[in-house]
């Protein structure tokens, strides 16, 4: 069990990790009438019991604005399932919500905003696992849309036509991050979405990233004609992330037209061999260090190949120092930090 104090404001929870049994834990959250509670971080949630009683804890706030939830990437779990136990209407106004691995979403997908005012989000990160049927993409957006959302970070993996129409209903997008599906989908092309994002949010832009991966991996890799778009139009842009072919290595230059670009994130797109993306990203390394020697000014701060180290640059002279091991420690970032791999915290 566990016993929040009335006076916590904030709690974060890994329940479980890759290699824990099952079952492993089995969390209940007893909260008081009038928890203080503003921030809640639920990670690898393995079982249906364990996320009934994260949603009937939730029924219980009273301040809370910031909500993350993740479903453990194994199991199957629907996100409807934290609602279906409340035992009348209630809405949450987060700030932030942060849904992610759950399998599908177990309800019609606009009815989600009939429990989270969507007029109060700022920050949304959604990540739907593959068994949420396209259609509910769509849905899922249009429903966004009716509700009124407006906010300035965005993170998901429910790629649409619904999705574009959305960030054409927007003004004032500060973060976009999209992920490619693991398994293969019918996609709008990059370049639709990259085009509406230009035309709609270049003024407002800070961090952008493109996550490539599985089937469609192809369909969604930045080429010299996108890049030199982005860094030509956004000049907001502080943080990117995207994926290459081999071959196109030569076009990395163009990103450095961006003025205030502090945080650089590059991955080659297909199966390489260790030692194949050992010798890219020499290579790479090589080039870039080349464009910086060759500027008066640069405010790059941090570069990432892939998903091993971020490296901190240092001038006068140019240096590269290993700042982390992985992607996602660096907290003075979008694009390399993930809050959520703590595993317990009542400190944010």
């Amino acid at each position: 069990m566990v016993a929040l104090s009335d006076r916590m404001e904030y709690l974060q929870l890994r329940v479980a990790t890759d290699g824990s049994p099952t079952p492993y834990f089995h969390p209940t959250l007893k909260f008081g009438g009038y928890s203080k509670l503003r921030f809640l971080n639920i990670i690898d949630v393995k079982i249906t019991s364990a996320l009934q009683s994260v949603g009937n804890a939730l029924f219980s706030t009273e301040q809370l604005s910031e909500l993350a939830i993740w479903a453990d990437e194994d199991v199957i779990l629907s996100l409807g399932v934290i609602f279906s136990g409340w035992p009348g209407p209630k809405i949450l106004n987060l700030k932030a919500l942060d849904l992610r691995r759950f399998s599908n979403v177990g309800c019609s997908a606009p009815s989600i905003w009939q429990h989270i005012s969507a007029a109060c989000l700022s920050e949304l990160t959604l990540e739907i696992g593959s068994f949420l049927p396209p259609d509910d993409y769509i849905g899922f957006w249009e429903g966004a849309v009716a509700a009124g959302m407006r906010p300035t970070t965005l993170r998901t993996n429910l790629i649409s036509e619904g999705l574009t129409d959305f960030i054409c209903s927007c003004n004032g997008l500060e973060v976009f991050q999209l992920t490619t599906c693991l398994l293969p989908r019918h996609l709008p092309p990059i370049s639709i979405f990259l085009e509406t994002i230009i035309s709609e949010h270049s003024k407002s832009l800070r961090v952008l990233a493109i996550h490539a991966q599985g089937p469609d991996e192809s369909e969604y890799l930045l080429d010299r004609k996108l890049l030199d778009s982005l860094s030509s139009r956004c000049t907001k842009l502080e943080e990117l992330g995207f994926k290459i072919l081999e071959q196109s290595q030569a076009d990395v230059h163009l990103v450095f037209q961006l003025p205030l670009l502090r945080a650089l994130h590059i991955d080659f797109a297909g199966d390489l061999s260790f030692d194949m993306q050992k010798l890219n990203h020499l290579k790479l390394r090589k080039l870039i260090a080349e464009c910086l020697s060759n500027m008066a000014q640069h405010h790059l701060k941090y570069i990432a190949f892939g998903e091993g180290l971020v490296y901190a640059i240092l001038t006068n002279p140019l240096r590269w120092h290993v700042r982390s091991n992985l992607v996602g420690y660096i907290r003075d970032t979008v694009i390399f930090r993930e809050k959520m791999f703590d595993w317990a915290s009542t400190i944010r």
